[in-house]
This record gives C-alpha cells, sequence and structure tokens, in this order.
C-alpha cells in the first residue's frame, strides 16, 4: 500500500520547506457506484549550499590559497574558473594566478538550476618604509622634509609621528619641532605587514655673532677688547680679521695697531652658517704735555 504523506495546510499545494517527497493521493468522489484515485510523485529542488553573492579574499602575494574554505558552506565537487573564464584547479598562487572574480559552479540536480559563488581575489603587497636615516638642520635653517632622509627605496604615502608619538606632517620646522626620533609608517590590512622606519634629527644652534658696535680710542690709549664693543649676547670661539684679512686675537692695541675697520666672521659647526659683525675703530693722536726748559 502506497505511503500517504501528511496534507500541507492548503490542499493541493505542495511547499517544499514543509512537506515531506513521497507519493501524493488525489481522489474524486463519484456517485454511489464509483470514485477515482490517482498517485503522483512530488520532486522539489532543495537547492544547493554554495554561498549566493560575491566574497573577498584579500592575499599578500606569498603562499598559496585555496579559494574553497571561503565560499562557506558549499556543496564540494564544483568546478571552478579563473577572471578569463578559464578552468581553474582552486588552489590561488600569488604571482602566477591573476587578481579577480574566481567562480564556482555547482551543478544541480534536476529539476534545481546550477549554483555559482563568487571570491573577489585583492592581491596585495607588502610595503617598503625604506631604510632609516639622519637629518641635521640648523636651527635658522628652512622647513625640510623628512622623506628624503630614508635611504633604499621606500613607497610613498606613509603616515609620520613625532618623538612624542603625535601626528606629524612629515616637513620639520627647526623653528617650532622638536629633535628626535621621527617615525615613519605604511599601514597595510592583513594578511600583508605593516612596516616601519625612522629619522633621527639632530638641530645646531645656530651662531650668534651680536650685532655691530663702534669704540673710539686714543692713540695712547691702552689696549681693548673687541668683543666687549659688540652689542647683544655674541657667542665665544670666534674669529677676528682685520681690514687686510689678517686673523688677529681681537685685542686691540691703538700704539701698535692702525686704524681699521675689523669684520668679525664667526665660524659655526656645519650646517650652521657663518655670522661676522663689524666693529669700527676710528682713533686719533692724542696731545703729548713736553718738558719746560729752565
Amino acid at each position: 500500500m502506497d505511503r500517504i504523506p501528511t496534507v500541507s495546510r492548503t490542499p493541493g499545494l505542495f511547499d517544499p520547506t514543509i512537506d515531506p517527497a513521497g507519493n501524493y493521493t488525489y481522489t474524486v468522489l463519484g456517485g454511489p457506484m464509483s470514485s477515482s484515485i490517482g498517485l503522483g510523485t512530488g520532486e522539489y529542488c532543495d537547492g544547493t549550499r554554495c554561498r549566493y553573492g560575491r566574497d573577498t579574499e584579500s592575499l599578500c602575494g606569498r603562499r598559496p590559497v585555496l579559494l574553497f574554505p571561503e565560499l562557506g558552506n558549499a556543496d564540494p565537487g564544483g568546478t571552478w574558473t579563473d577572471p578569463n573564464g578559464n578552468l581553474f584547479a582552486g588552489l590561488f598562487t600569488p604571482g602566477l594566478d591573476t587578481a579577480g572574480a574566481y567562480t564556482y559552479t555547482v551543478t544541480g540536480t534536476a529539476p534545481c538550476p546550477n549554483d555559482q559563488g563568487v571570491i573577489m581575489v585583492v592581491l596585495l603587497t607588502d610595503p617598503d618604509a625604506g631604510i632609516d636615516g639622519a637629518l641635521t638642520l640648523c636651527g635658522n635653517a628652512a622647513i625640510t622634509d623628512l622623506f628624503p632622509s630614508l635611504s633604499g627605496s621606500p613607497d610613498p604615502g606613509g603616515a609620520w609621528t613625532d618623538p612624542n608619538g603625535l601626528t606629524h606632517s612629515g616637513n620639520f620646522d627647526p623653528a617650532l619641532d622638536v629633535a628626535g626620533t621621527y617615525m615613519y609608517l605604511l599601514f597595510v590590512p592583513p594578511p600583508c605587514v605593516s612596516d616601519t622606519s625612522f629619522v633621527t634629527v639632530s638641530v645646531v644652534v645656530p651662531p650668534d655673532a651680536g650685532s655691530d658696535g663702534a669704540i673710539t680710542l686714543c692713540s695712547n690709549d691702552g689696549m681693548v677688547q673687541l668683543i666687549n664693543s659688540l652689542g647683544g649676547t655674541p657667542d665665544l670661539g670666534g674669529v677676528w680679521t682685520n681690514t687686510g684679512g689678517t686673523v688677529m686675537n681681537g685685542t686691540f692695541d691703538p700704539q701698535w695697531t692702525p686704524m681699521a675697520l675689523s669684520p668679525i666672521p664667526f665660524r659655526a659647526p656645519h650646517p650652521a652658517s657663518m655670522r661676522q659683525r663689524m666693529c669700527s675703530l676710528p682713533w686719533s693722536h692724542c696731545p703729548t704735555r713736553g718738558l719746560m726748559g729752565m
């Protein structure tokens, strides 16, 4: 005897999500002497488990990757095609295979249609932040880009932070920014690995030769230290030269040194610029007292 499945909630309407497969009986009641019975087999499609839509898989140009696990609960036994529509084994090898849309197709059992899932492969590369560098600037130098201080072949587009860990533009201003180690970061999402490099910035205090000065002496005055005639707060350790360009010790003796305009070139460590100041030394013969005769 044929099994009669449970009748669905709507008579004669088969719901594949609720009703079981099997033989369903259709009965037509006739008059008092007759009736007819028909048996039919219900076939329905329960679909496949291949994920619909697109998933994205980011790779970092290293080891081969099986794409099938990225589909989720897909039925095995399907076939892959690459972005060009060619058959594909399912193992993506960075450097050999092309990034793009990889399609996985599962053949459906009639009357079910085939099903497909698509993996969009994005191929990334590890960044290169270059090799650590150093930069020495004078305190009065112009704003300087830190990026050229990195050696190697660093990739552009990274982010800078200052020695305190704060965001920095990468343009160092000696008048405002602090000396120290500045970090350059190139961030990439996994599975790639971000990269960093560092620039150590040193700032040299610029030399101060003071401001120009003048002193008036009599020819018989004693020796004077010229640095005391400069204005401002000149740094010690500079070099004096006279009007003839001869180096002198900075001590002026009116009785031995001719009247001069003496420039002061101040020598400072590289790369600080040289500063110089002038000390004008006009002088005149002073009257002398002669001996009185008897």
